[in-house]
């Protein structure tokens, strides 16, 4: 009995593993208890819009023309390798997943304008380590992650909404959280699963920074319960001293319901923001002489922020391998202001060729308002893309 026990502890560490990055990768055996497991996002995308016109106020001619290189063609958008070793007799398991992403020849940390690469990402051009981290099951209820991990929503929420390969999702887009952190973390769920939880003590920098600065860090934390096909949750955040300046001290609220069946899926979730003190940067258009001088999604730029995302998909009859989906979300990063508004509608349809290959053709726009400095006024920068999108897994 001590030994199915165990043997229970150990697979249900394994589902803890598996639902993760990008989607379902049940991997190969290749003995000894260490599995591997893979997933590629890749896609041809056809961009057009305000930051590929040179008419565009502030926007030359070669930088229109470079930001429809960066774009326009074909991309492997991530390249995940999971290496996961379970320890016979024992509830440990030890997680390495390594990470590859397309990012700009110039090294520039911004992404692309319709954020083909996540917008940021400063040094991820080469392989990279995402997750290194060892877990423990002393119950169901009480589940140790040490090192770097999953922090508590962004996974979360992948496995839930499964089309990540798309593009990041709306907190990832924004900048508003980071998947993985170094850290300390606990999860778990109660008996019959219906009441889930995790917290994490972390860095609060992400996996992305060469040089981590010491002095802050972050708490965060999700419970979500469900009640057959509906889920609720919860989730927190705050740090201190991001990234060792005393004036950054993000704190993240976010709720959401969802609902999902064998045919359909719903979801929507409202999000607070607040980077805490005042003069946080503000977006501003191509020829402004301050601020961002274009769009951008990362550093200090969260004041009184508030965002929504409704999302959904639909399986379509008879042909069970097909689905139509849509997303859409608005962030407003600044209560003094109207620029940064950001808006973005995406829809299309998917097609399952397999256990291993899901296909999307995908239409999006995006609108973000932007200040001209020069005038006071807020002009809107609009861009929108025509993609054919897949995910392979093994």
């Amino acid at each position: 009995m001590q030994v199915e026990w165990k043997q229970r502890l150990l697979w249900l560490g394994l589902v803890l593993l598996s639902i993760g990055q990008g989607g379902p990768a049940w991997g190969m055996d290749l003995g000894g208890g260490l599995t591997i497991s893979n997933v590629t996002y890749m896609d041809f995308t056809l961009p057009r819009g305000d930051s590929f016109e040179a008419d565009t106020p502030g926007l030359s001619s070669d930088q229109a023309n470079t930001n429809l290189g960066r774009t326009q063609g074909f991309h492997f958008t991530r390249v995940y390798l999971n290496f996961i070793k379970q320890f016979e007799e024992k509830p440990l398991v030890i997680r390495i997943t390594t990470d590859q992403m397309t990012f700009l020849p110039n090294g520039d940390s911004q992404g692309t304008p319709l954020g083909l690469t996540g917008f940021g990402g400063a040094g991820r051009g080469e392989l990279f380590i995402k997750f290194a981290y060892a877990q423990y099951t002393f119950t169901p209820a009480a589940v140790l992650r040490v090192g770097l991990q999953q922090t508590p929503w962004l996974d979360w929420f992948e496995t839930r909404y499964t089309y990540r390969f798309l593009g990041p999702t709306f907190t990832d887009t924004q900048g508003l959280l980071t998947s993985s952190d170094m850290g300390v973390g606990l999860l778990g769920s109660i008996p019959g699963g219906w009441l889930q939880y995790q917290v994490l003590f972390s860095n609060g920098e992400g996996y992305q920074n060469n040089s981590i600065d010491g002095r802050g860090f972050m708490g965060s934390g999700r419970i979500n319960a469900n009640f057959g096909p509906l889920t609720l949750a919860v989730f927190g955040a705050t740090g201190r001293s991001q990234n060792g300046n005393s004036a950054y001290d993000p704190k993240r609220e976010i709720v959401a319901v969802i609902y999902s069946n064998t045919a359909l899926s719903l979801g929507a979730d409202y999000l607070l923001a607040d980077d805490t003190h005042r003069g946080v940067e503000v977006m501003t258009t191509y020829d402004s002489t301050a601020g961002s001088a274009g769009p951008k999604t990362s550093g200090r730029r969260f004041q009184s922020a508030r965002g929504y995302h409704v999302w959904g998909f639909v399986r379509i009859p008879p042909v069970e391998p097909a689905r139509l989906y849509a997303d859409f979300y608005r962030m407003k990063p600044n209560d003094d202001t109207d620029a940064g508004t950001w808006d973005q509608l995406r829809f299309g349809a998917s097609y399952d060729l397999g256990p291993g290959l899901v296909v999307a053709l995908d239409q999006t726009f995006h609108r973000v308002d932007l200040l001209d400095t020069n005038t006071g006024r807020i002009d809107a920068l609009k861009n929108q893309a025509t993609s054919l999108r897949a995910m392979l897994t093994f």
